[in-house]
């Protein structure tokens, strides 16, 4: 399959350019399955770094997870892919391969994967309520999952090895590349979050110069995981919620609800009787003159808050000159009774 020119040559605005849309609704129309020729190999598969086992006696060595695995899963799963996409267009630039690869073997497509294989059904852990809702452990446990299928089957059948991964990435390649197409002719708009992350330091800024409480930042998620996840930020400032934001992360839904807040503040505060900086310049202009016991103003108006304010109090009487006493005289020391040249 052939890619026009003006598609494939343009390559993608950032690394991460799967992360703006949700993961293809597809499937392979055969599930492939495999059946492991050693029991170890596929009981450290499903062996996570959590599982404790019951106890049996001291000379029983606890079983080895799939750290291992992983670690060598991920880049046997990039090989593949690379392979994969390179037969299937052949004149896709470098840089649209490297951002196709980079969708096919992120973390969520993996987590996917692993759930449409049940491989998590069969995971051992001692806290399933919290690895399995996890989409790093079943991404990791896909690719221990392809690695241990790379070791169990051995160099001489990697031509069997690839025939499965091609079977099952096969319709995500094709739905990622038209995704890919799409976002190179118009990417999604989205505000960075260096763009937006001054609005969130006027905000304090606001708060701190009309001597309000710091804004707070509440925030909820849509219940989703992976890409899916929406976050929902309301700005409360002054006790009352001035705006809100949605965004992918909680950061970016911060600093776009404080964008929003920016906005709406001019419009809250206009006539709160002096809550400006202008209106609160004056006044102090005004006490200033009435500190120096002058009224020279330049014009009628601040003339006339100066008498609405009254003539300054009265300053407070001098205190009396303070009289020293006169130092009382010493008394001279009595020389003793039996000191020597007295009688």
């Amino acid at each position: 399959m052939n890619v026009p020119k003006s598609v494939s040559d343009k390559p993608s605005s950032s690394g991460a350019w799967y992360s703006a849309y949700p993961i293809p609704a597809v499937a392979p129309t055969t599930i492939p399955t495999y059946t492991f020729s050693s029991p170890t190999l596929e009981a450290q598969v499903f062996t996570h770094s959590s599982f404790v086992p019951p106890f049996t006696s001291f000379n029983t060595s606890p079983p080895a997870d799939n750290s291992s695995l992983t670690w060598l899963g991920h880049p046997l799963a990039q090989t593949l892919c690379s392979l994969h996409l390179t037969t299937y267009f052949p004149t896709l630039s470098t840089q649209a391969i490297t951002d196709l690869r980079a969708a096919l073997t992120s973390k969520p497509l993996h987590a996917h994967l692993c759930r449409l294989l049940n491989l998590h059904k069969n995971l051992h852990t001692s806290t399933p309520d919290k690895v399995l809702t996890s989409e790093k452990v079943l991404a990791d446990l896909f690719e221990a999952y392809l690695a241990a299928l790379s070791r169990d089957l051995g160099l001489n059948r990697f031509h069997d090895l690839y025939a499965w991964y091609h079977s099952l990435l096969t319709p995500f390649v094709h739905a990622y590349h038209n995704l890919y197409a799409q976002h190179s002719v118009a990417p999604p708009p989205r505000n960075g979050r260096q763009e937006l992350a001054p609005y969130t330091s006027r905000l304090m800024e606001y708060a701190a110069k009309n001597k309000l409480e710091p804004p707070k930042f509440e925030f909820e998620s849509n219940g989703q995981q992976g890409t899916d996840i929406q976050w929902r930020c309301c700005v409360v400032l002054d006790g009352r919620v001035v705006s809100r934001g949605i965004a992918g992360s909680k950061i970016e839904a911060k600093h776009c609800a404080s964008k929003e807040a920016i906005k709406a503040i001019p419009a809250a505060t206009e006539g709160d009787g002096g809550a400006t900086a202008a209106v609160r310049r004056k006044k102090k202009e005004v006490f200033r003159a009435r500190a120096r016991g002058t009224a020279r103003m330049q014009g009628p108006q601040q003339q006339q808050q100066v008498q609405a304010l009254g003539p300054p109090p009265p300053l407070p009487p001098p205190l009396p000159p303070m009289s020293m006493p006169m130092p009382m005289p010493m008394p001279m020391p009595m020389p003793y009774a039996n000191a020597p040249g007295t009688t």
